[in-house]
């Protein structure tokens, strides 16, 4: 259902940059028989979806106050 959305909602706010944040065809073009024909696009989706956030969590863990 998430990929469906992110298709619809990518398709209409990024036209031709889509590719870029699909993480889900990121995985896919990894899985392939040719992994890196695109993995500029590979690396920046997984960047902007698995990285950045993880990256956040941890800044923002050590801040938080031990209750």
């Amino acid at each position: 259902m998430a990929r469906v959305a992110w298709a619809a909602a990518s398709a209409a706010l990024f036209r031709t940059t889509a590719p870029w944040f699909d993480v889900f065809a990121a995985y896919a073009r990894l899985a392939s028989d040719r992994p890196f024909d695109d993995i500029e696009q590979s690396l920046t989706a997984i960047g902007v979806w698995v990285v950045l956030p993880c990256v956040l969590g941890l800044v923002r863990s050590p801040r938080r106050e031990v209750k």
